[in-house]
Parts: C-alpha cells; sequence; structure tokens
C-alpha cells in the first residue's frame, strides 16, 4: 500500500522575461533572457512533491516495526487545452513522475498563460487564465477511484491557485466534505 498526495488546481505556462524596468506604452525594453517554462502554484507543487518521491526512491523508507515498505504516489488534477501548451505541462508531470490527471475543457480552450516580467526588485504579470478556469468537480471522479484502490494506505490533499479556478470555488467545500469522508474508511 501507498500515501496517495492529490494536488488540485491551476496550471499555466510562465513566459518569463527579466527586465530593468517595464516599457511605456508604445516602448520597448531589453531583456536579458526570456524562459518558458511549467508554472501555476498548484502545478508546481505537484512536481516539487513527484521530485522528492523520485529522489527518495518513491517516497519508500522501512517501517523497521512492521517490515514493510512505505511508498508514495502523487497525482495533478489540472485543466489544460489540447494545444502546445499542454504539451509542455503534460511533459513537466511526467518527467518529475506524477501521474497525469489533466483534462481538456470542452469548447477548445487554450491551456493558461502567464507572462511574467521580472525586476530587480519586483516582478508584474499577465495572465490568460485559460483553461484552468474551467477546473470544477466534474473534472475530479479520479480523486475518488484513488481512494478506493486497494492500493491507497493513506492520502492527503492539496488545493494550491484556488482564484484561477473560477469553476471550482462554488464546488470546492462540498467536495473536499465528501474527500473527507471517504479518507475516513481507509484502514
Amino acid at each position: 500500500k501507498m500515501h496517495q498526495v492529490v494536488v488540485i488546481g491551476d496550471a499555466f505556462v510562465d513566459v518569463m522575461a527579466s527586465v530593468d524596468r517595464l516599457p511605456r506604452w508604445g516602448g520597448d525594453t531589453e531583456s536579458k533572457d526570456i524562459r518558458q517554462m511549467a508554472g501555476g502554484s498548484a502545478l508546481n507543487v505537484a512536481v516539487q512533491l513527484g521530485e522528492m518521491l523520485k529522489t527518495h526512491g518513491d517516497g519508500g523508507k522501512a517501517d523497521e516495526d512492521r517490515g514493510e515498505s512505505v511508498s508514495g504516489q502523487c497525482s495533478f488534477f489540472g485543466c489544460v487545452g489540447d494545444d502546445d501548451f499542454g504539451t509542455v505541462l503534460r511533459r513537466r508531470l511526467r518527467d518529475a513522475r506524477v501521474e497525469d490527471c489533466m483534462l481538456a475543457p470542452e469548447g477548445g480552450v487554450g491551456t493558461g498563460v502567464c507572462i511574467v516580467l521580472s525586476g530587480p526588485e519586483d516582478r508584474a504579470f499577465v495572465t490568460q487564465v485559460g483553461a484552468t478556469g474551467h477546473l470544477s468537480t466534474s473534472h475530479l471522479s479520479k480523486v475518488f477511484t484513488i481512494l478506493e484502490s486497494d492500493k491507497t494506505s493513506s492520502l492527503s490533499l492539496h488545493v494550491s491557485g484556488f482564484f484561477s479556478c473560477a469553476a471550482l470555488r462554488p464546488q470546492l467545500a462540498s467536495f473536499l466534505q465528501r474527500v473527507r469522508a471517504e479518507a475516513s474508511k481507509l484502514s
């Protein structure tokens, strides 16, 4: 059996530009470095947890009292578009050995993108929420499948990027109550 970590929330591709100053309207500012990377607070948490589990042999360590091995698996639930940016985020999860439970909302909504202008003293953001704004509890049924699995010994659930997930907010409290009730049945 293993400990399951479920992360629910926002997923963005960040386009980061290092600048000395913000450009004025109609102006231009040179950047020494522009990078594209996986982002969103929830996706970042899932990736870091996946990396930790990967580094520590899937989180396994011997429970010397019982002679059992305790291991863990991280799963990420979010929404991305069926586009190149979505592919970038799915690849990042795969590289970190995080189970990809992301879905694409109907209607061809693209993956959320955040343009980050990073200066010496502060940052500024331009965000298109995209698919992340469509994440709802209807995308989360697999959380209960994980809970009911014979392989699950315990569950930790983390929700992040809550304010970017407009469709999730009204339903989240009742969803979490259902998860808590089901998780209490684990032995």
